[in-house]
């Protein structure tokens, strides 16, 4: 059996900003005093669950690799045990990154990622479709054949794609599914996939 656990990163200071801009990759964008707060929980949950996992893998972001690096130090976990994976990093909105919504998104760019949502490219970037290849066919070669726990350190939109494919639920329900920040998917494959969690963030709970 596989045991899979997607974690969303942390709140960083992009989300902030969001939705009014782009976030896509801002990889260099940093924890905020909350993301960090965040990490600690679910490593605290971690412990209290006396949590383990056989591989941790995360996104090359600044936020996805501190999340998992603050939670997975509560276990005691060596550094040395995460691996930086580029294909696990978020969609890329390419010349939209970091750019106002306001300033892109004319009526007829918006006509056009509603006719075409899941194949949409904006300029130098990626579709849905392509950043969900790019994280499912990862996933998909180097994890399928494996068993175990593995946690992965990622982001919510890829995330979301995943669950999509293996799902084969309508593309139009991937901004539907909420993931909060450090909330958990968690997928099981034995031959077969079963959804056992979807945005667990029971650990938030007592977050102010």
């Amino acid at each position: 059996m596989l045991d899979l656990y997607f974690f969303r990163h942390g709140e960083c200071e992009m989300n902030l900003a969001e939705p009014a801009v782009f976030g896509g990759r801002s990889n260099n964008s940093p924890l905020t005093e909350k993301g960090v707060r965040q990490a600690e929980l679910l490593g605290e949950r971690f412990v209290r669950e006396n949590w383990s996992f056989d591989e941790i893998y995360a996104s090359p972001a600044v936020r996805a690799k501190d999340t998992a690096v603050i939670s997975c130090s509560k276990m005691g976990v060596s550094l040395d045990k995460i691996v930086i994976i580029d294909e696990l990093q978020e969609r890329h909105w390419g010349d939209y990154d970091g750019k106002l919504r306001s300033e892109i998104l004319t009526p007829d760019i918006i006509l056009e990622q509603q006719t075409n949502f899941w194949n949409y490219t904006p300029p130098n970037g990626e579709s849905l479709s392509d950043a969900s290849k790019r994280y499912q066919g990862w996933i998909m070669n180097a994890l399928l054949p494996k068993k175990g726990k593995i946690a992965i350190f990622s982001h919510g939109t890829v995330m979301r794609c995943f669950l999509k494919e293996i799902m084969s639920f309508d593309d139009r329900f991937v901004y539907k599914i909420l993931i909060e920040n450090t909330g958990l998917i968690q997928l099981a494959y034995n031959g077969d996939w079963r959804i056992n969690k979807v945005n667990d963030s029971s650990h938030l709970i007592n977050l102010p």
